[in-house]
């Protein structure tokens, strides 16, 4: 029994505790995501009303002083809590706390491109500071003063939510008894759209390529992204000697085997949410050696190539080793797929050459017009060249047979 209750014990002692965001009165206080919140106007016996952002209380919030509400909780915190909590009592005093939850921090001197909506950090590095000012487009210059839009009362940092175009320009922060001394943040607030999608192609669509290869990855995304980062295998890369990022490329200089894996993109966009990862793409580097076993499967209006070892790609031809007609169809993003047209038909061979650069071709396959449309015409591994289309004829002739046998036997009984 005491066994029990010393591991019990260690279980509840190991378990992490869920850090806190603690606002402040009448300053700004910058809480990452997951954080629990609480804010407490510290009032007694009187009845406390809350307001978030001018409006009623969002969802999730809890006050654990039940009577007067003079406290209030959110077990964890997101974007959408981002914003201004009044609490009015007594029966004129107002207390006022901002919270702002995943902001985009922006560097001195450095332009800072943010989205309609978007929250940011400034932070001046000057103590104390005497002013902080927003200088427009226009030339007009606005001075930005309510204590609630600072970390303390010096000024030093400014926190700004939910901002609109009209935000834009250039915010200036000048240190307390030297006018000189000033620092400015350049801020760009533009309509952008929330990441959607995203999807990563190889160069050429091949999943296999050989040592020594050039592999370019690219990312598209609908919406408007901010950063991009790449995964091999779920872990992060970072540029270096064989490796080039470049914004939505990641390009691989000369494929070894060790850059086999599975890789996607993951998009950031400018609405400060998580991340979206796009269907991962799984490369592989082959061995370098000769190709053998070249073959030709069909299904419905589709061929496929398929060789043992590393290929470097793929040839399609004619049984005469003429190039293929267009009428009988075309190579896709994959070389080792031909699609066949309704009226395709000859015998068609396929040339696999290795990454070290031989090539060997397979036997012909067969097809006649028409045989494409029907998905029941299929070759399997194994089966002789040109079964595919001999096959369907040979099935044709047993119905044929079949029907005669039929009717006879009906003649017979009729007499």
């Amino acid at each position: 029994m005491k066994l029990v209750i010393i591991i019990l014990l260690l279980c509840v002692h190991s378990a992490d505790p869920v850090e806190v965001c603690n606002g402040v009165k009448n300053q700004v206080v910058f809480c990452p995501n997951g954080q629990e919140l609480k804010l407490d106007t510290q009032s007694t016996g009187v009845s406390v009303t809350w307001t978030f952002n001018g409006k009623s209380l969002p969802n999730g919030i809890t006050h654990p002083d039940t009577a007067n509400k003079k406290d209030l909780n959110i077990a964890s915190l997101t974007a959408e809590h981002t914003g201004l909590y009044k609490a009015t009592y007594a029966p004129s005093k107002e207390d006022k706390f901002t919270i702002i939850v995943d902001a985009v921090t922006c560097i001195k001197n450095v332009p800072c491109d943010v989205a309609v909506g978007a929250s940011i950090k400034m932070d001046s590095e000057l103590e104390p500071v005497n002013s902080w000012t927003l200088k427009k487009s226009d030339g007009s210059d606005t001075e930005v003063n309510e204590a609630e839009k600072f970390t303390a009362t010096n000024k030093k940092v400014l926190g700004l939510f939910k901002l609109k175009t009209e935000e834009s320009g250039t915010y200036k922060a000048t240190k307390n008894g030297q006018p000189d001394i000033v620092v400015e943040f350049p801020v760009s607030v533009t309509a952008k759209n929330p990441v959607s999608s995203v999807k990563i192609k190889k160069q050429g669509g091949k999943a296999h390529v050989c040592p020594a290869d050039k592999v370019e990855f690219e990312c598209t995304v609908g919406g408007d992204a901010k950063s991009y980062t790449w995964t091999k295998d779920k872990k992060v890369i970072n540029a270096e000697e064989n490796i080039e990022l470049s914004t939505n490329k990641l390009t691989i200089k000369s494929a070894t085997s060790g850059d086999s894996g599975s890789y996607a993109c993951k998009v950031k966009g400018y609405d400060s949410k998580a991340m979206v990862t796009s269907p991962s793409e799984v490369l592989t580097v082959q061995d370098s050696q000769a190709v053998s076993g070249v073959r030709i499967t069909q299904d419905g209006r589709t061929l496929q190539c398929a060789a043992t070892g590393g290929v470097k790609h793929f040839k399609w031809q004619m049984e005469d080793g003429t190039k293929v007609p267009p009428q009988h169809g075309s190579v896709g993003g994959d070389d080792s797929v031909f699609n066949l047209t309704p009226k395709a038909k000859g015998n068609f061979v396929c040339e696999a050459t290795g990454c070290n650069d031989k090539a060997e071709k397979s036997e012909f396959f067969g097809v006649s017009e028409g045989a494409g449309s029907d998905t029941n015409n299929k070759k399997m591994d194994g089966d002789k060249p040109g079964e595919g289309a001999r096959g369907l004829q040979g099935a044709s002739t047993s119905v044929a047979l079949l029907l005669i046998c039929v009717l006879v036997e009906l003649y017979v009984m009729m007499l």
